[in-house]
């Protein structure tokens, strides 16, 4: 028997030129059984010897069809398979996988090349389940996971998970959060029975609309099995014209709710404090340092740091770390992604302020490799100050569907001292009456 080594290529949106080494597709839900997609199939490493071979292809479900039973490669020539989906078979959200085997087509039946498909049947939000998913009494067996696709519809504004124990029930558990590219962006506190708290709740922002992923994992050190509920809720509240940008005095800021339900809300605001945005070029054979200033009102400060998809598979490694004066690393991280930040608090007592240095120091793949880095450099106030935000005299509002509204802020003049390239920055805070908890944050700044 001659072996040949092969590369596979298949349709996948999220990836860059809609191609992986398998078909993916984050979001299937628009798929027709009509639908025809397409494996290319290569040889690594065709010699210059005449090739010929046929290759058998067999399925391993029902709902992964291809179209042809064969196909052939000669010399150097590739070849491609097309398939179909029977999405009928796709009765139930989730996640579904399966492979074709192609076999050469000889009395030896022997397995050549593998071509794998997955297709996410995401759960939905609309306006028959009031834009609110919920499952109750799930179970989870220690150190297990269990997953939950969810589709993000454009509008939205906030995404709200809450996990919650249920009464003379054991659990512990946690979850993470996956955006529509894989990326992991969040991780929860754990949900314990002994814990004070019977719930785990929070509010994600700047969601873009796609397949997120909600894995929930069983503690490896529960003692048992876990059992609990978990729901998400989106709100579509937004600003139409993006985002919100006030200037001292009197003003007034558009906001309208893109989802078919009601809101209502009572709204307030505070000023946070100041940030400013910068762009810095760093290289394979250097490092970047920038000295800053903690200030004794400031509670803390981020540095957030985003580099493009393709300046980040550059690296190698891309670390961001606060040092003192001393030279002693305060707070490092790496990047695993193309975005991250890294923050110190300040810890200084009484000092009026504190001279540290922010560092980035990236590993590239070549010694002559760069990269452009956009920075946001973030001061956290620890005394807030309050914005007066109203509607018609009134800090309750009610939102229907496809309404513009109208909301007065007031911003006085901040009470603090910042640099003239920073800008203030603060939130406006939407809580549900009937609820008891704040559902939507909308950030603004003040220029």
């Amino acid at each position: 028997l001659k072996f040949e080594n092969y590369k596979t290529y298949g349709f996948a949106p999220n990836q860059p030129k809609n191609l992986a080494q398998n078909i993916y597709i984050r979001n299937g839900l628009g798929i027709d059984s009509s639908d025809v997609f397409n494996f290319v199939i290569q040889r690594e490493n065709p010699s210059k010897e005449n090739f010929y071979r046929m290759f058998r292809l067999e399925s391993e479900s029902d709902w992964l069809l291809p179209v042809q039973k064969k196909t052939y490669m000669r010399n150097s020539q590739g070849t491609s398979v097309n398939v179909k989906f029977d999405t009928k078979k796709f009765s139930e959200p989730g996640l579904y996988t399966s492979k074709i085997n192609a076999y050469r087509d000889d009395a030896s039946r022997f397995p050549e090349f593998e071509l794998w498909a997955t297709v996410v049947i995401p759960h939905e939000f609309n306006s028959q389940n009031n834009y609110v998913l919920k499952f109750d009494n799930e179970k989870l067996m220690p150190a297990k996971h269990k997953r939950y696709f969810i589709n993000i519809p454009f509008g939205t504004s906030s995404l709200i998970v809450k996990m919650s124990s249920q009464k003379g029930k054991y659990v512990e558990a946690n979850y993470r959060l996956f955006n529509p590219d894989g990326e992991n962006i969040f991780l929860s506190s754990l949900l314990a029975t002994d814990a004070d708290e019977n719930n785990v709740q929070h509010n994600h922002y700047d969601l873009i609309a796609g397949v997120y992923e909600v894995v929930v994992h069983g503690s490896f050190l529960a003692k048992g099995e876990s059992t609990y509920d978990i729901s998400f809720e989106v709100v579509g509240v937004n600003s139409p014209n993006g985002k919100i940008v006030v200037s001292e005095g009197e003003n007034k800021i558009n906001l309208q709710n893109l989802f078919n339900k009601k809101e209502n809300y009572s709204v307030e605001g505070e000023i946070l404090g100041y940030q400013k945005e910068f762009t810095v070029n760093v290289k394979g054979d250097g490092r970047f340092e920038y000295p800053f200033t903690l200030n004794k009102n400031e509670k803390s400060k981020t540095f957030e740091v985003e580099l493009s998809k393709e300046d980040f598979n550059k690296t190698t490694d891309f670390s961001i770390m606060i040092f003192d004066e001393q030279g002693n690393a305060l707070e490092k991280d790496g990047l695993s992604y193309a975005s991250g930040s890294v923050s110190v608090k300040n810890i200084y007592g009484d000092a009026e302020s504190t001279k540290l240095k922010f560092v980035i120091w990236p590993a590239f793949t070549e010694l002559i490799d760069e990269a452009e880095v956009k920075v946001t450099e973030i001061a956290e106030l620890t005394d807030t100050q309050k914005v007066n935000i109203n509607y018609y005299g009134r800090n309750a509002v009610e939102f229907y569907p496809s309404v513009a509204k109208e909301i007065s802020v007031k911003v006085d003049k901040p009470d603090f001292n910042y640099q003239d390239d920073f800008v203030p920055f603060g939130k406006i805070y939407f809580k549900s009456a009937r609820k008891d908890r704040v559902e939507l944050e909308l950030p603004f700044i003040i220029k």
